[in-house]
């Protein structure tokens, strides 16, 4: 083997499976030409393949004087051993670096990573969730599970670094879509829901002519004991469809193949849908309706502003008039940067609304395909309205590095801490905000008045003098349970709650 112009030959990357592990590798590591090796990948190709298999390949790669990073999980000592004795027998030379790739949010990040890239369609491996979950402690946290991985040493003959990542999606575009999710069991189970919500998603389009209409479906049984009628409420969603003039989306879990991660309150299906439509989903324009405590509790961890169906056909204003509790947006989605893919040499310069490149399979209004352990479906009311759709997606599409297209007000969070577009990490400051006197611990006795309450700008009703601007305004009043939950959790996150 020639001299090699890098300081390493061979680097092993150690972690939990993450789709595109080698992204992760720190600059100036790589060489411009280096060979990727995914042992699991080889071992799908050639069934026969045994792991000395595996190091005869690196070795191979290696004489031809080419850098070699093998992506592999690496949790077992005898494994790692037996690969570095092999190469390090036929390439005496070889320099080896392994380097930890760890999440930063566990079990939760790795499965949120893997639905974005079955999303975007750019793995052909699809992750066993149960390897995944041995990783860790629990899916709760990212404490490595001591009993299933066996830490590397330096003992082990190589040099050794360890790197630490949130989570970070590969896009070209930015999530900038509003969409009104809805739970797709028994919420078009008769003829005066159809029309109820028909008249919710008329509005609510005419307010998001860009944004998604999407229905989900987690192919459970529903509450009253039998399978939801497929075939009826495909019908009723093609209706839909044609009342409001715009393409309705639905998603439905078919398979246990999909994984538990896509069963509510699993928020695999929300994880797999941001990508899949470039979804913003923590948009105060962003809702999810819901009839089922899973579903519920699946939005409300991700931090989007929901509300029962119900509730909403017997008063639609709870979506236009930003009535209702702030929502927290969990720190691993606060933080979450989008990253031009390093692995695609061009640009998707055609990027298409989900089904339109499948759109010469329509029937009756209807076009579906399976993927992932899924089927999604787009109903229309005809091609022509499709078409026009389309032209309007790709026109608002606004790549990672540009400036959005839209207002500011457009993109504003529901969140009560301040944030931005979820295209860089965020870091909360403490001198951009300044608590009112009423979320503070009180130094001293102040006078109150029961009949006060808070509207979004923080104004007391007391302030507000004029009456045709208050008779304007909608004020949501809170219990005094609401109000300390609330408060407390603003004063965390900004250090002031000592």
């Amino acid at each position: 083997m020639a001299a090699s112009t890098f300081t390493f030959d061979l680097i092993l990357l150690f972690g939990p499976p993450i789709p595109h592990k080698e992204q992760f590798v720190p600059s100036g590591i790589l060489s411009s030409a280096h060979t990727i090796v995914c042992p699991e990948k080889l071992y799908e190709e050639n069934p026969n393949y045994g792991l000395r298999d595996i190091a005869l390949f690196i070795v191979a790669s290696l004489r031809q004087n080419t850098q070699v990073v093998v992506v592999d999980e690496l949790h077992v000592k005898a494994q790692r051993l037996s690969l570095i004795k092999t190469v390090k027998n036929k390439v005496p030379s070889c320099q080896i670096h392994l380097i930890q790739i760890l999440p930063k949010y566990g079990f939760l990040q790795c499965m949120w990573q893997w639905q974005c890239a079955y999303a975007s369609e750019d793995t052909s491996v699809h992750v066993r969730e149960e390897n995944v979950k041995n990783w860790f402690s629990s899916c709760s946290t990212s404490d490595i599970n001591s009993d299933y991985v066996q830490a590397p040493c330096e003992e082990e003959g190589y040099s050794t670094e360890t790197v630490t990542v949130p989570l970070r999606i590969n896009s070209f575009y930015k999530f900038e879509a509003p969409a009104l999710f809805l739970q797709w069991e028994d919420s078009l189970d008769n003829d005066e829901h159809l029309v109820q919500i028909s008249n919710i998603c008329l509005r609510w389009f005419a307010e998001n002519v860009n944004g998604r209409i999407i229905f989900i479906h987690d192919g459970r049984i529903n509450a009253k004991g039998a399978i939801t009628d497929t075939q009826k409420n495909t019908k009723g969603l093609c209706q839909l469809a044609i009342k409001v003039n715009q393409p309705i989306y639905a998603i439905q879990r078919m398979s246990a193949s999909s994984g538990n991660f896509s069963l509510p309150p699993q928020p695999g299906l929300i994880a797999f849908l941001q990508q899949r439509h470039l979804i913003h989903l923590h948009s105060k324009r962003t809702y999810y309706l819901y009839n089922s405590i899973e579903h519920q509790q699946m939005a409300q961890a991700v931090g989007i502003q929901c509300h029962k169906i119900s509730a909403v056909i017997k008063k639609p204003e709870l979506l236009f008039k930003d009535i209702g509790l702030p929502v927290t947006v969990p720190e691993m989605l606060r933080t979450m940067t989008l990253v031009k893919p390093t692995y695609i040499a061009t640009e998707h310069s055609t990027l298409s609304v989900p089904l339109f490149d499948v759109r010469h399979k329509e029937e009756n209004n209807h076009i579906s395909q399976n993927i992932h352990g899924l089927t999604e479906h787009v109903f229309i009311k005809d091609m022509q309205s499709f078409i026009q759709y389309q032209d309007s997606f790709q026109k608002q599409l606004t790549p990672i590095d540009q400036q959005p297209k839209h207002s500011k007000a457009e993109t504003n969070f529901r969140n009560t801490s301040s944030l931005k577009l979820p295209t860089k990490t965020i870091h909360n400051e403490k001198k951009d905000f300044d608590p009112p006197v009423w979320m503070k611990k009180k130094k001293q006795s102040h006078p109150t008045s029961s009949s006060t309450s808070f509207n979004n700008e923080g104004t007391s009703k007391a302030e507000l003098t004029d009456f045709s601007h208050r008779s304007m305004k909608t004020v949501y009043f809170m219990s005094e349970k609401e109000v300390m939950e609330m408060s407390l959790d603003i004063l965390k996150q900004h250090g002031q709650d000592k």
